[in-house]
């Protein structure tokens, strides 16, 4: 009996892909997980950024407003937020929710609040500006995913900003 053959059913052909193929989509693979998470990592430092140099512009708003006014003005937070505050006649701190500059501020996702150090110490206490223009210095740090900025603040009214990678 002869072997019959079928058409497009031959030994040498075998279905499937070479290794050099797999290879080649597994390279191609990593070169696009490299380039979103990339991507991703410079999208939380750019927004980092964004967020430390709003709060520092609103940190210095903040210390001329103080003088401005003639009272005292604070800044608080923690976490993924932060608030204003002016002290009322009875000298106690009332949050101000009534100004859109100064209202509280609930940061873009990811970002937070690592640290707040006063006259280099940590602290939970608020940030106050002095209607004199002469507060205690100040260190804020913004976490973001991938980074961490921090805002600094000096006796006389001076806040930069400043990349802490």
């Amino acid at each position: 009996m002869t072997p019959i053959s079928v058409p497009g059913n031959s030994n040498s052909q075998q279905g499937g892909f070479t290794l050099l193929e797999i290879l080649v989509v597994l390279l191609v693979i990593g070169i696009i997980s490299a380039a979103v998470a990339l991507g991703v990592s410079m999208d939380d430092r750019r927004t980092t950024a964004i967020e430390a140099s709003r709060l520092a512009d609103l940190l210095e708003e903040a210390e001329e407003e103080a003088m401005s006014r003639g009272e005292k003005l604070a800044w608080s937070g923690a976490g993924d937020s932060y608030l204003f505050w002016k002290m009322d006649e009875a000298g106690k701190w009332q949050q101000i929710a009534d100004d859109d500059l100064f209202k509280g501020h609930v940061f873009q996702d990811g970002i937070s609040i690592d640290a707040v150090n006063l006259n280099g110490l940590p602290s939970d206490k608020k940030i106050v500006f002095n209607p004199s223009g002469v507060n205690t210095p100040f260190r804020i740090v913004l976490s973001g995913t991938e980074s961490k900025i921090g805002i600094s603040g000096d006796a006389m009214n001076r806040v930069t900003v400043e990349s802490n990678e």
